[in-house]
């Protein structure tokens, strides 16, 4: 093969090559202008359930109602030198406080959604919207029964074998073959128990 002829296949090649690049790139590229509102509502609609869901409200008939609700009812408290919360007026005129707390799990960080009510002396819900723990051990924190049996209750959290389902407002069932993931949680939910007053107290006078 001639020198002449070998830097023209290599030349095609390379032109090739590039021009599979670029229609990839502006495949890649199309698809992500198209669905990034779509994926930024999602997001939001998603931690707008959770902060719903935490509060003890809905659920609701459609995306629009939830957001209707959150408009009306959800006041945001984010203060850089805190960690965010939310107040929620509620049909009664009490008001519940939404907290978002975070803490290291086994694999990465838990993030906690959870409510207390207006004296904060008691949950109205928990949920957790961001976690890697470990799928069918760490990740049933997922659980409805798990995260509803902080409801009414008070802490700071003990943890006690899973299915005791005791109703002292301190004790709160692990999940079996998880116990480093359970304690995260516990550690998570009563470093708010801890520092809520404080969080509302600092807010209020920023």
């Amino acid at each position: 093969m001639s020198d002449r002829k070998r830097i023209k296949d290599g030349v095609y090649t390379v032109s090739f090559m590039c021009g599979i690049t670029l229609v990839a790139i502006s495949v890649v590229s199309s698809i992500h202008l198209a669905t990034a509102k779509t994926v930024a509502r999602n997001e939001t609609l998603f931690m707008k359930r959770a902060i719903c869901d935490a509060a003890g409200t809905g659920p609701f008939a459609s995306p629009e109602a939830l957001i209707t609700w959150y408009d009306q009812a959800v006041a945001e408290k984010n203060d850089a030198r805190q960690p965010s919360h939310f107040a929620i007026t509620r049909k009664d005129g009490s008001t519940t406080y939404v907290f978002i707390r975070h803490g290291s799990g086994l694999w990465g960080n838990i993030t906690a959604v959870a409510g207390l009510n207006q004296t904060l002396d008691a949950f109205t819900g928990v949920t957790f919207v961001k976690h890697n723990e470990t799928p069918g051990l760490g990740a049933r924190i997922d659980e409805k029964w798990f995260q509803e049996q902080f409801k009414g209750k008070s802490g700071p959290f003990d943890l006690v074998p899973e299915k005791t389902r005791s109703p002292d407002p301190t004790k709160l069932d692990a999940i079996t073959g998880a116990t480093i993931t359970s304690k995260a949680v516990r550690d998570i939910i009563n470093e708010l128990v801890a520092t809520a007053n404080q969080t509302l107290s600092a807010t209020t006078k920023n």
